[in-house]
């Protein structure tokens, strides 16, 4: 039988600190007046172990919903920062081998939720036929190329038009055409102008907001 044969050698190793990866889930910022998801993980750590805090606003475990798909953003956070303009820190710490350790602190921008465009007959300018125009049940506030998926509501608007060298006009108080409003345009014809002004529309953070006005030509 050999007998055991020992080699005396010297190595090295590095033991590294745990970092927390805090990334808001649906945008680059973070935007006052609604739920931001946000993704927080240790590796290593469950979500039940962390400790998070905020300043400029506040956190909490939970799902943020799509308001369009209905299904929930990535995410065991919700944010909702308080101050545009003032950063907020997301502070993390862990549950680590029975200790408390506390780990870098991540900083976000605060902004308010971008405005909307009007549009009618899905257009903002240029030329629209008469019953096409006739057809559409009001005005929409649409909000393009943006990461988060909000929806906005028009709250009034106002048609003009000019009818036989007379201006005239019709509101509305909400984002449907009243009947005043359809008569307004069934009275054009081809080559006028049909005006929507005074357009506003509120959306997740319950700001009222002043839209520009759309401005179609009847084919």
């Amino acid at each position: 039988m050999e007998a055991d044969v020992f080699y005396p050698f010297n190595a090295s190793y590095t033991v590294a600190t745990p970092n927390a990866v805090v990334s808001p889930t649906a945008m680059n910022v973070l935007y006052q007046g609604i739920e931001n998801p946000i993704d927080i993980s240790v590796p290593g750590v469950g979500s039940d172990k962390l400790v998070v805090t905020m300043t400029n606003g506040d956190i909490k475990p939970g799902k943020v919903k799509n308001s369009k798909t209905n299904e929930n953003y990535r995410g065991e956070f919700i944010a909702s920062p308080t101050t545009v303009g003032q950063n907020a820190l997301i502070n993390v710490s862990a549950n680590i081998d029975g200790k408390q350790m506390k780990l870098p602190s991540f900083e976000f921008r605060v902004r308010s939720l971008p405005n909307p465009i009007a549009k009618f007959a899905g257009l903002t300018d240029g030329n629209v036929d008469k019953n096409v125009a006739l057809a559409q049940q009001g005005v929409q506030a649409v909000l393009e190329n943006f990461e988060f998926d909000l929806v906005y509501t028009v709250t009034e608007f106002t048609v003009s038009v000019n009818d036989k060298g007379f201006d005239k006009e019709a509101s509305s108080k909400s984002n449907k055409l009243t009947t005043e409003q359809i008569a307004l345009i069934q009275s054009l014809t081809r080559g006028k102008k049909l005006i929507f002004t005074g357009i506003k529309a509120t959306g997740p953070d319950k700001k009222t907001r002043d839209l520009p006005a759309v401005i179609l030509k009847i084919n």
